[in-house]
């Protein structure tokens, strides 16, 4: 049986970036970057009537959660990035070979010389940021997809193909 999609997609440290700030999610982004402002904001207003202690724990605050909101994200992919090159023994990471057929998807790793098939029903959704087609499982894994990455098809066909696979 042969592959309606085969892609080679590589685990850079940016790829994992934007990978986190999709997982982060955007409504999430938005709530802590408006408490952030507004507790900032707050904090302006009491320094300007000297109630200098509630200003200074509404700044903290409001930085706090800014740093949540942006930092995290690219900590977290910069540590996954670092456990990846652990798990490797140090080697840098090959592309991931992801080839998708009708019934499942196979990934082969040549780095590691692993490889692991999924059922599209172990899939619990699917997003997709600017480079990348990120197919979620269970326990919050992805399945990262470079959409410049394709051998066989393209960005545009692959994802009319997994929507229809993963209808959740």
């Amino acid at each position: 049986m042969e592959p309606k999609f085969v892609s080679r997609t590589t685990q850079t440290e940016q790829a994992l970036r934007e990978m986190q700030f999709a997982a982060f999610g955007k409504l999430r982004m938005i709530l802590y970057t408006s408490v952030a402002l507004f507790s900032i904001l707050t904090a302006i207003m009491l320094f300007s009537a000297k109630k200098l202690d509630s200003a200074i724990l509404l700044l903290l605050s409001g930085i706090l959660l800014l740093m949540l909101a942006f930092l995290r994200p690219i900590l977290g992919a910069r540590q996954q990035y670092k456990r990846n090159i652990i798990l490797t023994d140090g080697k840098q990471l090959t592309a991931t070979e992801l080839k998708f057929y009708d019934d499942k998807v196979v990934t082969y790793n040549p780095t590691v010389d692993h490889e692991v098939a999924f059922s599209y029903d172990k899939f619990k959704k699917y997003k997709q940021t600017r480079h990348l087609h990120l197919l979620i499982l269970p326990q919050s894994l992805y399945l990262m997809v470079e959409k410049n990455s394709f051998e066989i098809g393209n960005s545009e066909e692959f994802e009319a193909f997994i929507k229809e696979k993963i209808k959740k």
